[in-house]
């Protein structure tokens, strides 16, 4: 089968490789379609702390069951279905709890086990038990189920902060993510939703999101007039390139809560913290680490609602054997998301 083999940063290449075997209590998916993550272009270009090489990549994917192990197995070959990429032990203390996202032994579909970017992907039988191999509603597109990993990975975020109605909500960063927060957030009942973009070409593509208004200047002064000086509710940092420090948090209206969602580099992940402040104003600071196993349902059932279209995120489609040119279309944010339709 063709796949797309990272060796080493900045080494991809599409080849055959031998067919993987068909797990115990496992399935074979037929990949249709596979979008391209921030995170796989930061692992093409820099590598990453949970990956190891050779690696196909890619963990937002959809396919058709090809092959089945179980007899009593609840899918049939055929079935359309959506992937969750955690490989999760099922037996830990964050397991139990149902959190299954920080599983001590967890692995990761595109990360140290074989991705979507190529023909076929074996799933253990942990990932099928978990109930992280969902069916895709009638009516959704292959392309548009493929944002179900990362809408799951927002409502991660936006269940850690209790995001609600009434709230007045700030995203940090318009890329896909920050624009699937942003009608997430609407569709939790936000009453004013703001999207802050520095670059041009995705302020204004993040109209399409709806939000109420999008900030591309000052972020303090135009938040303060946006919120007659209060602050917001919710701040979600949706991007990499932003330093959460005093600033930022004096964005936040008494009581409200800021969710680190993307991983920081090192360079800006340490910063003075003034508690009196969290204190006197009761401000809470979460984190959000991709998605839990029941998140990409939840997604996948939000997706297939009518007024919660997305299709015009994606920016760039692909085949396979051009892998690298859709990499390129999101490592250098010439437009939003990348994805690999043909294999």
């Amino acid at each position: 089968m063709k796949a797309a083999i990272l060796r080493a940063p900045g080494d991809i290449v599409v080849e055959d490789i031998k067919e993987p075997e068909l797990p115990k209590e496992g399935l074979i998916i037929r990949v249709e379609a596979c979008s391209i993550c921030g995170t796989d272009t930061k692992m093409w270009t820099n590598g990453h702390r949970d990956l190891t090489y050779p690696r196909v990549l890619g963990h937002e994917f959809v396919g058709i069951v090809e092959s089945i192990s179980s007899d009593d197995s609840v899918f049939e070959i055929g079935d359309s279905v959506q992937v969750w990429p955690g490989i999760a032990c099922g037996k830990c203390e964050p397991c139990q709890r149902g959190r299954d996202n920080q599983c001590v032994r967890q692995r990761i579909i595109g990360y140290n086990v074989d991705g979507g970017f190529a023909e076929l992907v074996a799933l253990p039988k942990e990932n099928v038990k978990s109930g992280g191999v969902n069916l895709i509603p009638k009516g959704l597109s292959k392309i548009e189920a493929t944002l179900a990993e990362p809408l799951a990975c927002c409502i991660n975020g936006q269940d850690a902060c209790g995001l609600g109605p009434g709230d007045e909500v700030l995203i940090i960063g318009a890329g896909p993510i920050g624009l699937l927060h942003a009608m997430l957030a609407r569709m939790r009942g936000a009453e004013t939703v703001i999207l802050a973009e520095r670059e041009r070409n995705r302020a204004v593509l993040a109209f399409n999101a709806k939000p109420d208004h999008v900030i591309t200047g000052d972020l303090s002064k135009e938040v303060s007039a946006i919120t007659d000086g209060k602050g917001v509710d919710v701040l979600l940092v949706a991007t990499p390139g932003v330093v959460v420090n005093m600033d930022l948090i004096g964005l936040l209206n008494s009581g409200g809560r800021l969710n680190v969602f993307s991983g920081l580099p090192k360079s800006i992940s340490t910063v003075p913290i003034d508690l009196n402040h969290i204190h006197y104003r009761e401000i809470t600071i979460t984190g959000s680490y991709g998605c839990r196993s029941n998140g990409c349902k939840r997604a996948l059932e939000i997706l297939g609602e009518n007024d919660f279209n997305c299709d015009w995120i994606f920016t760039k489609r692909v085949p396979l054997t051009q892998i690298e040119d859709g990499l390129r279309h999101s490592l250098e944010r010439v437009g939003l998301k990348a994805v690999v339709t043909e294999y």
